[in-house]
């Protein structure tokens, strides 16, 4: 009941505003490059309505501006990060190059070791020799050599 009261009450007062608005005119001359003038009569009612679609036209465009510029910036990051993702795997592959080649340097090494160790008569270095240098590593070197024979 008090809903029905209001809007009739809501409708007694916007109404005679809105016929008001509708009644007003405004007059638009328009110049045409021959010289000839059109008159137009809007009332208040339309000129507002055109306003208002102007306006979500301008808030439309704008946020569809606003879109694609968001879109760009995107791409525009997207694109640096492919950059840098190119430069990383460049960097990656020169690393994979340089440890293949201290693999061959530490190859070519074991090899020297081994025949540094034939020359001066020593064990071949199969095991690593555990507790040298750590008190008593000798003996238990001499340990290892006598179980080996």
């Amino acid at each position: 009941m008090v809903l029905i009261h209001s809007l009739s009450l809501l409708k007694q007062v916007f109404v005679p505003h809105v016929r008001r608005l509708a009644e007003r005119y405004v007059t638009v001359l328009a110049l045409s490059p021959e010289g000839r003038t059109r008159q137009v009569r809007l009332s208040h009612l339309r000129l507002a309505g055109l306003g208002l679609l102007g306006a979500l036209l301008l808030g439309l465009a704008a946020w569809g501006s606003f879109g694609e510029f968001q879109v760009r910036s995107q791409q525009f990051r997207l694109a640096s990060l492919e950059e840098e993702n190119q430069l990383l795997l460049t960097q990656l592959q020169q690393q994979a190059t340089l440890i293949l080649a201290l693999q061959g340097e530490m190859g070519k090494l074991r090899t020297f070791e081994s025949q540094l160790r034939i020359l001066s008569g020593l064990e071949p270095g199969t095991e690593p020799l555990v507790g040298v240098g750590a008190g008593g590593g000798r003996e238990l070197h001499q340990q290892k050599r006598q179980a080996l024979r």
